[in-house]
């Protein structure tokens, strides 16, 4: 068994600045292995790509709201 074999894929997503929409890549661990040192995850590569993106007209508009609450 390689350990690329054991890579797991953690996804997110933000809206406010366009839709991006990234994965980490880490090599797998068990839940207690997480938080050693030697053994917990391994970041192995980092993805970002944009998914959706919102019109500029829109962004600008949420950006104000947000600055005047």
């Amino acid at each position: 068994n390689s350990c690329w074999e054991k890579v797991i894929a953690i996804a997110g997503s933000g809206w406010l600045s366009g839709g991006a929409n990234c994965a980490l890549v880490v090599k797998s661990s068990t839940v207690i292995g997480v938080t050693d040192v030697e053994k917990g995850l391994e970041v192995r590569e980092i993805i970002a790509i944009p998914r959706t993106k919102f019109s500029q007209k829109l962004i600008d508009k949420l950006r104000k709201e947000k600055e005047t609450v």
